[in-house]
């Protein structure tokens, strides 16, 4: 279950140092861009790949390991 985040968690990583946090639609359309993973819907909750998210987002920001 450590490797599943939700909706909320997704903002949360994707929020940058001195910035507003990104809404909803921000998270869809890049979802839609592919810099976020698709969730899987279980009942009314959309679930994402941690790992994953974190990977895109470091890609899409620049940021190497």
């Amino acid at each position: 279950m450590e490797n599943i985040c939700t909706t909320e968690d997704v903002i949360e990583l994707w929020t940058l140092p001195h910035r507003k946090p990104p809404s909803i639609t921000t998270i869809w359309r890049r979802t839609r861009e592919g810099k976020i993973p698709k969730p899987r819907k279980i009942g009314n909750v959309n679930l994402y790949d941690r790992r994953e998210v974190i990977r895109l987002r470091d890609e899409a920001l620049g940021v190497t390991k």
